[in-house]
């Protein structure tokens, strides 16, 4: 792209280089603290590094293409998801005043990820945007594991590529009863803390 004679496809270019160098320099240091013993806790790629089987594993450029491609995807769908989110939210005014009730209420003053994990109707929120407003709605290959796999009538043998449509599959009256009516408009009762 940079080199496409339009100022935009080139910064586009330049900036895609600069991700690709970030996630060249993070899997860099990852790879320094892993084999220095100094990380702490577990991270995505340890089982990469960590791989007995080297000759399926990734090569260190791999690893590092893999990096920038979960910095470029991860930042838009968060941020798309976060923004329908909002908006959802917003749309529907007792959904609001619901999920407020429940993190004023059964939040405690100093709370952790495990506190939050526990608000029901957050989770439910959080759920249903994912479910009609997902940011990676498209195709999702699966490969069929060892042993093959049958579903209603079909047979499909190991290594065949299964495709789902999340889009679709999300808004199937069959799998979801009404499905374009999102429970963030349902009520939900929370219960405060005895």
């Amino acid at each position: 792209m940079s080199y496409v004679p339009f100022s935009s496809f080139r910064e586009s270019g330049r900036r895609f280089g600069r991700i690709i160098e970030y996630g060249r320099q993070s899997m860099h240091r990852l790879r320094k603290d892993f084999e220095s013993g100094t990380l702490s806790t577990p991270f995505f790629f340890s089982k990469i590094m960590n791989i007995k089987d080297t000759e399926n594993g990734l090569t260190a450029i791999e690893m590092e293409e893999e990096a920038s491609e979960f910095m470029i995807t991860g930042t838009d769908t968060t941020s798309n998801t976060l923004t329908y989110l909002v908006w959802a939210v917003i749309n529907h005014p007792a959904a609001r005043s619901k999920l407020e009730w429940e993190i004023n209420h059964m939040l405690p003053e100093k709370y952790t990820d495990s506190d939050i994990v526990k608000l029901e109707y957050l989770s439910c929120v959080v759920r249903e945007t994912l479910r009609l407003y997902g940011a990676a709605s498209g195709s999702h290959p699966r490969c069929v594991p060892r042993g093959g796999w049958k579903t209603g009538n079909y047979y499909l043998p190991e290594g065949t590529v299964v495709l789902t449509q999340a889009y679709s599959l999300h808004r199937c009256p069959g799998i979801f009863p009404d499905p374009l009516r999102s429970v963030i408009n349902e009520v939900v009762t929370v219960r405060a803390k005895d």
